[in-house]
């Protein structure tokens, strides 16, 4: 048995997956809800869809007999693509993309600051429709559960196994390893797609053509990005711009220029919609503003060359500044959100 996840989809809700690179991959699952799925298609190659509502741990095989797959389907297990080539293809498009957040996926999921509400309900009010959201590159469903809460089904999908893994069970979300093109999902199914803080990653054409195929006339595309924290101290703030502009300038990737732009040089699917101004706020202590911080890309990338960890150079400087004192900070930042409407 191979231990690749990228040979497989998996849909589930309420249950986290694990990997052991001994034995294969494995997942928990189980799906409570038995609605019927007409609205998710088979990507290229051969894909195996959980249904079941058992709870448990199944390898999921890159490869079977058709016997056996056909025993797994009716035990509720298993649903594949017969008379198909194994999923080379699908596998190579999954492996081949670079992940800059594997390797913190639990503390994304815990050190991420959390987008505003007043977001969510923009996003729900100018959706003709509510009966279907993609979130695409979701990591661990920041957006995904408030979105959730206003929008009969989302389908959220994120190229790391680990991302997903981390995501937190809510009702209502079906996540996906899946990178964003091609996507998992019927054409012109879609009421709204939407990219939190992920579009720089994967910006392009071939992204857009899946997001033309599978919105439905009328649905909404929204990408929004947030960038460099700011502080009630401009002692604190110059402090971290420094960190971040010159300390950290040579570890970040170069699609972070689009974050630092807000987006604005990115081109949009369809006719935009103009979109309030949104802020997310927080007050943090140090230790946990520096536990954010090494969720960056950048922190990552100077570990991996200098072994060691830049945010001790931060800290010995805002250490030293007396507005922390060992108190809380109010912490903010500026929302930068993009919205069209599909004819």
């Amino acid at each position: 048995m191979t231990a690749s996840v990228a040979r497989t989809f998996t849909f589930r809700s309420g249950c986290a997956s694990r990997e052991d690179t001994s034995r294969g991959v494995y997942w928990s699952f189980g799906l409570d809800d038995t609605r019927p799925e007409p609205l998710l298609e088979d990507p290229p190659g051969e894909v195996r869809l959980i249904t079941t509502s058992q709870r448990g741990r199944f390898p999921l095989r890159s490869s079977g007999t058709r016997r056996q797959n056909a025993r797994l389907r009716q035990r509720g297990i298993l649903r594949a693509r017969q008379n198909v080539a194994p999923c080379t293809r699908y596998s190579r498009s999954i492996v081949g993309i670079q992940n800059h957040f594997s390797g913190v996926a639990h503390e994304y999921a815990a050190f991420r600051p959390l987008y505003p509400t007043g977001l969510f309900d923009w996003l729900a009010a100018v959706s003709r429709r509510r009966e279907l959201v993609w979130d695409c590159a979701c990591g661990s469903g920041q957006a995904s559960r408030p979105l959730a809460s206003r929008f009969a089904m989302v389908v959220a999908s994120d190229v790391s196994p680990i991302q997903v893994a981390t995501a937190a069970a809510c009702g209502g979300i079906r996540y996906v390893v899946a990178p964003a093109e091609p996507a998992p999902l019927a054409t012109g199914a879609v009421d709204l797609v939407t990219v939190a803080q992920a579009l720089h990653w994967f910006i392009g054409e071939p992204f857009y053509a899946e997001v033309h195929r599978v919105v439905r006339p009328g649905g909404v595309f929204a990408a929004w990005t947030y960038g460099l924290p700011h502080f009630l101290s401009e002692n604190l703030e110059q402090s971290v711009h420094r960190f971040i502009a010159d300390f950290l300038g040579p570890y970040w990737p170069p699609e972070v220029q689009h974050v630092l732009d807000g987006y604005a040089n990115i081109d949009l699917p369809f006719e935009e919609i103009e979109a309030p101004p949104f802020e997310m706020r927080a007050d943090w202590t140090l230790d946990r503003f520096f536990a954010f911080v090494r969720t960056w890309s950048a922190v990552r990338r100077f570990v991996e060359k200098h072994h060691e960890d830049p945010v001790d150079h931060l800290a010995t400087e805002l250490e030293s500044i007396c507005e922390f004192d060992g108190g809380t900070q109010p912490v903010s930042w500026r929302i930068k959100l993009r919205a069209c409407r599909k004819p």
